[in-house]
């Protein structure tokens, strides 16, 4: 199983182009997008999730 990583920021662009940068190593592992803490929690009860990198003030749940 190649292993995921979640990343959440409110920041769109920021979220595409992290994306984006992370494209040459969609061979080890992928990259899931979420903008808040909610929705970062849907895709941790949806998935096994390797790695978290989130921002921390964020709206509806922060990422602490």
């Amino acid at each position: 199983m190649k292993a995921a990583v979640l990343i959440v920021d409110d920041d769109k662009e920021m979220l595409l182009a992290l994306k984006e940068g992370f494209k040459k190593y969609q061979e080890s592992f992928a990259v899931l997008l979420a903008e808040d803490g909610l929705t970062a929690l849907e895709h941790l009860k949806a998935s096994v999730i390797s790695l978290v990198v989130t921002d921390l003030k964020m709206p509806r749940m922060d990422g602490f």
